[in-house]
This record gives structure tokens, sequence and C-alpha cells, in this order.
């Protein structure tokens, strides 16, 4: 212990407790207001997705504080030797080392000790727990907070369509396979264009199932319903 001793004074320890108290409260202060916010902001739609609690607390802002955490901890240690400092120079904490014979650079050395644990807790964060975490959050932002619903055009009136689509430049003699089209297509904007011996349907919400070893006898470019 007489190393440590010598290396880390009383002094130096009340330093370093001022200095991550002072870290730590105010990256939880700013991250509980951001997660305050964020969840204010998503909240509709995690119900419309019908998103679990476990998975809202555990999945996704349980990985989310570290990402935000790490993100924003040089602004934190900023403001935290600027909060502090500041503090002891108020309380004239500063004046009496100096007048006890304290050297600068002697009083640097609690600061660049808790920069040190910072980094490392940092390096830690950003290299083990921030890429798996990330992971599993962005997993849930995509299934319960990206989630795009297909959604038709507006302006446009659809019917169900359910047939061939026969295309104008496939051979008459020569067997091509079959699209059957089911789904939903515009009145006024769909169109069958021939590509490849297959058709391409626009402005059209539904899927195509195409069968082989068929033969279309088709001298224009038509659709069925």
């Amino acid at each position: 212990m007489k190393w440590y001793k010598r290396l880390i004074s009383k002094l130096d320890m009340y330093l370093i407790k001022k200095f991550l108290g002072t870290y730590f409260f105010s990256i939880a202060l700013i991250i509980s207001i951001a997660v305050v916010f964020d969840f204010n902001e998503n909240i509709d739609k995690f119900t419309t997705n019908h998103a679990p609690w476990k998975g809202i607390i555990f999945e996704y802002y349980a990985n989310f504080v570290p990402y935000f955490s790490n993100l924003f901890s040089p602004l934190f240690v900023f403001i935290s030797v600027i909060f502090f400092t500041s503090k002891l120079a108020e309380n004239s904490e500063i004046i009496a080392m100096m007048a006890a014979g304290m050297s600068f650079k002697r009083l640097m050395r609690p600061y660049m000790i808790s920069a040190a644990i910072i980094a490392v807790m940092t390096f830690l964060l950003g290299a083990y727990v921030i890429p798996k975490g990330s992971v599993t959050r962005l997993n849930f932002e995509n299934i319960y907070k990206k989630k795009k619903k297909t959604e038709l055009p507006r302006m446009c009136n659809y019917r169900s369509i359910r047939g061939l689509l026969r295309l104008s430049n496939i051979s008459t003699d020569a067997p091509r396979p079959v699209i059957i089209f089911v789904g939903q297509v515009c009145e006024q904007e769909a169109c069958v264009a021939p590509y490849g011996g297959f058709g391409v349907l626009r402005h059209a919400v539904g899927r195509a199932l195409p069968l082989a070893n068929q033969q279309l006898h088709a001298p224009r470019t038509e659709r069925h319903a």
C-alpha cells in the first residue's frame, strides 16, 4: 500500500471523487432527459406496433443509455471539469492547495487519473458492450419503431385483380411462363409493360406467381381480371 499512497494521496482521492461524481451526475441527468423525450416521441410507435414493455426496457433503453453516454462522454468530461473546478475556486480550495506548496503539475495528477479511468471505461464500452447492444437495439427499432406499412398512393381508385398477364413480345410457338398477379392495381395508372418475357405491373400492390411450361397466344398486351 505504500506505493499506492505515494501515487494517490487523500487530496487526490478527494479531487478524483469530485471529478467522477460530477461526471456521472451530469451524464445521468442529461441521459435521463434524453430517455424521457425519446419515449414521449416514440410511445405512439411502440403502442401501434405492440412493442412489449420488457423489450422496450431491456432491449431498447438498456442499450440506448450506454450508446449515447459513450457518444457524448467527451462533452460531459468538459462540463464536469469546468463545473467542479469552478466550485473548488469558489470555495478557495485551489488557493489553499497553492499556498501549501502544491505545484500546478501536481494539481493536474488527479485530473489525469480521472481522465484515464474515464478513457478505459469508454474503451470497454465502445469495444465490448456497445457493438452487441447496438445490434439488439437496431433490431428492436426495425421491428417496432421503424416498421413501415404498405400504403397505397392517394387519389387513385383501386380494384382487386387475379388473372393472367399476357405479353405481346412472347412468341406464340415457344413456351413461356405465365404470370399470375394477385393483389390490387390502380385503374388510372396501372399498366403492363413487356420486359424479358415477364410483366412489369406499375402502381400495384400484390405479388406475382410465375408458372412454367405454359404457352401464350397473345397478339397484344392485355390484362384479364
